[in-house]
This record gives C-alpha cells, structure tokens and sequence, in this order.
C-alpha cells in the first residue's frame, strides 16, 4: 500500500513485478478532498462530492460500487476516478 508516489511506485513494480500495488485510502480521500476544494465552488457541492466519493470507496460489494459509481459519474462526469475492487 503507497501514497502515490510515482518514484515509489516505480522502485515497487522494479523490486515486486507481480505484485498488486494499491493506494492508500486516506491518501486517496485527501486528493479529492484537494480536488474538490480547487474544483466546486459551493460548501454543499464539496462535502456532497467527499460523501459520495467516501461510499464508493467503501462500498461493500462490486455491485454496490457500480450502483454508486453510476451516481458519482452522473454527479461528476469531469472527475475521473477510478478504483479496483479486487
């Protein structure tokens, strides 16, 4: 699990070519929360935009995350975020 670090990332796959290299979560909220904060103008459209992003990135199930990911896509077509469920 990294921050996403593109030198770490790299020296990772080097190192563990066949390894599954994930972001961390917190780190993953943090940029959207940058995003959103130079990106919507509005306090509502921020945390509306974090909240859902949050559900998405913890849904439960590949099912839930596409239901999710369809709102989030339809809310935000110009952010393009995109997670595996592995």
């Amino acid at each position: 699990m990294t921050d996403d670090s593109q030198a770490e990332y790299r020296a990772l796959r080097e190192v563990f070519p066949n390894s599954k290299l994930i972001l961390c979560a917190w780190h993953m909220c943090e940029a959207v929360r940058r995003w959103t904060l130079s990106h919507l103008s509005s306090q509502v459209e921020k945390k509306s935009c974090f909240e859902l992003f949050q559900t998405l990135l913890y849904a439960e199930s590949a099912e839930a995350y596409q239901s999710i990911s369809v709102i989030y896509q339809v809310y935000l077509p110009c952010m393009e975020i995109q997670i595996t469920i592995g």
